[in-house]
């Protein structure tokens, strides 16, 4: 088979493999789509780190093919999603009910083969069954709508609250499309780009502005989703006395941005860091149930897997999300 596999910041290409065999525990997978995450790019880039050799991509999802010993509660031919994220269960973070935060964290596409060719091996565990109406596109949709469910619940989001969004890349409008779920009456976006600003009107947020303007009035909640360093200065300026930051979007490693402690202290701020998906991934399944044509098709541009080396390398701005359909790849 093609898959793509990362060998160093920089430096991917589709390579021959040959098709994995499922051990013990793991189910083997015919790929039908897999999403292009801002990971991915980081990791191209060398902004975050990746197991050289890997096959990358861990927004993916698709029929099971074959099964290892020791499989039960899966049959062959049904549609999954995977979630990609491997924990311990022995560490504290994992005894404790918060196995995102396992000290032994791994995932598929980053440390392990992902998504980006046409099979794929994964443990049963981390399969999830989708429906047969989902479109194939959503499947990809998933992983990152069960990050942003994450991130809405620690944001703490009630109804009526107003908030504000920095960022309206794929993430950012899946948050906006929560945070008018849950009930928020006054929702502002910030995004330099006139078209993401007219994505996030569409998709339903009250205003969309240039982030260089600062936002009109106080807000209850202040999502981060843009990863940027000085978005998250505008965010902790906005927010009102008593409420909360949540620092969703990721920034470079190394990167900083000066907070006065004693604006946190006065004003009583919370700022809330917000990492993967713990124990959402089944809600994704079935908010994508529901919703997923709409979402897959304003964010799932199809892409082929011959072009994945030169998106990575410069991906084009008018692209929101990019998914890779293999079942139709070739």
């Amino acid at each position: 088979m093609k898959a793509l596999v990362y060998r160093g910041p920089g430096q991917v290409s589709l390579e021959e493999r040959p098709r994995p065999v499922p051990g013990a525990g793991e189910v083997l997978l015919e790929v039908e789509a897999c999403g292009v995450c801002g990971t991915d790019l980081r990791i191209f880039r060398g902004e975050a780190p990746a197991a050289t050799g890997v096959i990358l991509g861990h927004e993916f999802g698709g029929r099971v093919r074959g099964m290892g010993p020791g499989v039960a509660g899966i049959r062959p031919g049904q549609r999954v999603a995977v979630n990609p994220n491997l924990s311990c269960g022995t560490c504290r973070p994992c005894r404790e009910g918060r196995p995102h935060l396992c000290r032994s964290l791994a995932a598929y596409g980053v440390d392990r083969d992902g998504g980006f060719a046409p099979w794929a091996v994964v443990a049963a565990p981390q399969v999830y069954p989708v429906g047969e109406d989902l479109p194939v596109g959503a499947v990809a949709l998933v992983e990152p709508l069960s990050c942003a469910l994450h991130g809405l619940e620690l944001a703490g989001v009630r109804p009526g609250d107003s908030v504000l969004l920095l960022g309206a890349g794929p993430m950012g409008l899946l948050l906006l499309l929560l945070a008018r779920a849950r009930g928020a009456a006054w929702i502002v976006v910030a995004d330099p780009r006139e078209e993401r600003r007219r994505l996030a009107r569409q998709r339903g947020a009250d205003l969309a502005v240039d982030p260089e303007a600062e936002p009109p009035g106080e807000f209850d909640v202040a999502l981060e989703a843009s990863g940027s360093p000085a978005a998250l200065g505008a965010a902790l300026r906005a927010v009102a006395p008593g409420g909360t930051v949540l620092v969703f979007g990721v920034g470079p490693r190394g990167a900083s941005w000066a907070v006065e402690p004693y604006e946190l202290y006065r004003r009583e701020i919370r700022l809330q860091g917000a990492f993967t998906n713990p124990f959402t991934t089944a809600r994704a399944v079935k908010l994508l149930e529901q919703l997923g044509s709409p979402l897959a098709d304003f964010l799932a541009h199809p892409l082929g897997a011959a072009e994945l080396p030169e998106f990575l390398r410069d991906p084009p701005s008018r692209v929101l999300k990019a998914v890779v359909y293999w079942r139709t790849a070739g």
